[in-house]
């Protein structure tokens, strides 16, 4: 079984409504590592993150839910959080174009 580091998500801002930022591949077991939320304006903005996700950003799967990141900071989530094959990564920033993100982990297959 091999296990590959691997950008999940490269950097870039989900939208204002739920993105689907990631699926895990049929086959494949993922370990999600970090999670790492920039705001880079000079205004607080919300981050909304769901894990095992399919469908919709709902209450259950919310990993952050409306969570603040201050002017120009920086939120750094280190994880060791496993999802299994068709179980996504979804999001949405209450600002648009306030946020960047960046997900990455551990894909074994």
């Amino acid at each position: 079984m091999p296990y590959t580091p691997t950008q999940l998500y490269s950097v870039a801002q989900p939208g204002t409504t739920d993105t689907l930022l990631y699926t895990v591949p049929t086959g494949a077991t993922v370990i999600v590592r970090q999670i790492t939320v920039a705001n880079t304006t000079s205004t607080a903005a919300t981050i909304t993150l769901g894990l095992d996700a399919a469908a919709a950003l709902v209450a259950a799967n919310r990993l952050l839910s409306a969570v603040s990141v201050g002017p120009n900071e920086t939120l750094v989530l280190d994880l060791h959080h496993v999802l299994n094959a068709a179980e996504t990564i979804r999001a949405l920033q209450g600002t648009a174009s306030a946020l960047t993100v960046m997900i990455s982990g551990i894909v074994i297959t």
